[in-house]
């Protein structure tokens, strides 16, 4: 009895900890990534110029996503988020020093160093969320872990470019990166109330505080064991990590379909964030208004993610992701119309809603479908899907707006995505 209760309350302290430094790290980064956007802007540089340093904080993620899933899958959740608190100190620091000294290539540096951070932090929260939501054997309590996961997430969604708009429009860029490295900092003190080491110390941990009812038993016990909870994480060259994705990527059908529409979504995500407030600007708006504009989304984010479980459960993965690309895709092509503030703020809100599912489902989809023991090296799969789209996107979509402009390249992106919308819809209905 004392061992259930104390392990309940452990469980409860993790839990805790893992959405509080989840609320941390994405009032971060959602804070930054616009402010980024208009901070080159005000410096002078074009479309495909923003879209290009943008998509620098990709470029290492994109090279050593793998890897770094299967260290994290070694050192535990712990030590990944201090790394990439320890990574995202530094950035902020990059960022402050280039900004003042007008020195471009230290802030774009900072961009390569905050892409690392976040394979390390983002990579091992979802991972420690993901064995959490794990450890309710039941696939509904499950889905309901993820969604209050995501609902966090949303509400650092939320405030990030409201406070970032404020903080930049009331003070400077500058005050914006000495905030952000104020966040990393707090992140480093709340990342010692994580769950510490590796998944399967976790697990030997819990099988030796097991009380003891004889051999027989404690034999059957641990023969009971799935050989992925029992036994210590297959140790292997980090090279071959490489291999090893691949190969679930190859053999895991339901995994790697959610994947390739995790990247399809984040495509209109990492729009929104990098190229939209780039649109709002020519549209004269300040920076306060368009961090409130970015923050409509993430409300709408707030309001559907609790909900992500139980629309999981009643309409299925394939529904939900038909209505949020098709919904996607009439939201781009509604910015071809010249419309006022009401209406744009309208359309946001819809264009959040049908993003914001993609995270919860995407996090559901890799819980059920991945080995708990490999849950790391399937996190930072999904995450480096999403760095492959903010290393391509920003630059094509940045080339096509030098030719056609942002309106016209928010127009032909709407309908590739009503496209493959279609060409998914008719490809699974020929499957069933």
């Amino acid at each position: 009895m004392m061992f259930k209760d104390r392990g309940r309350l452990l469980a409860g302290v993790g839990l805790l900890s893992i959405f509080t430094s989840s609320f941390v790290y994405m009032l971060g980064v959602h804070m930054l990534r616009p402010i980024m956007a208009l901070y080159f802007d005000s410096v002078g540089y074009a479309a495909v110029m923003i879209g290009l340093f943008a998509s620098l904080n990709a470029f290492i993620p994109i090279m050593f996503g793998m890897p770094i899933g299967s260290w994290i899958d070694r050192m535990g959740t712990r030590r990944a988020v201090v790394i990439g608190c320890l990574l995202g100190l530094l950035s902020g620091v990059t960022f402050m020093v280039g900004s003042s000294q007008g020195m471009i290539l230290l802030v774009l540096l900072g961009q390569v160093i905050n892409g690392v951070s976040g394979m390390f932090a983002w990579g091992a929260l979802q991972v420690a969320a993901s064995l959490a939501a794990n450890q309710q054997h039941n696939p509904n309590k499950s889905n309901h872990v993820i969604s209050n996961f995501s609902f966090v997430n949303s509400m650092g969604q939320l405030a990030g470019p409201a406070v970032g708009g404020v903080v930049s429009d009331w003070g400077s860029f500058q005050l914006v990166f000495y905030l952000f490295v104020g966040l990393n900092l707090l992140g480093l003190v709340l990342s010692m109330a994580l769950p510490a080491g590796s998944y399967a110390s976790r697990m030997d941990k819990l099988l030796a505080q097991e009380p003891v009812q004889g051999e027989a038993a404690l034999e059957s016990k641990q023969k009971s064991k799935p050989s992925s909870e029992s036994g210590q994480v297959k140790k292997e060259p980090l090279w071959k990590s490489y291999g090893t994705g691949y190969a679930m990527m190859r053999t895991n059908k339901p995994f790697a379909v959610a994947i390739l529409l995790n990247g399809i979504l984040f495509m209109l995500i990492d729009v929104r964030t990098t190229f939209f407030p780039l649109f709002l600007v020519n549209k004269g708006l300040t920076h306060t208004e368009i961090g409130s504009m970015l923050s409509v989304a993430a409300l709408a984010a707030l309001i559907v993610r609790p909900l992500a479980g139980y629309l999981m459960n009643r309409l299925g993965y394939h529904k939900i992701m038909m209505i949020s690309i098709f919904s996607g895709a009439g939201c781009l092509l509604a910015l071809l119309l010249n419309t006022g503030y009401g209406l744009l703020a309208a359309n946001v809100f819809i264009w959040g809603v049908c993003t914001s599912v993609n995270q919860p489902v995407a996090l559901m989809m890799v819980s059920q479908t991945v080995k708990p023991s490999e849950r790391g090296l399937g996190m930072s799969i999904r995450t480096m899907s999403n760095r492959i789209v903010q290393l391509t996107n920003p630059l094509l979509f940045g080339m096509m707006t030098t030719v056609i402009g942002l309106t016209g390249g928010f127009g032909v992106m709407g309908v590739l995505l009503l496209g493959f919308g279609v060409l998914y819809h008719r490809q699974s209905k020929a499957k069933s």
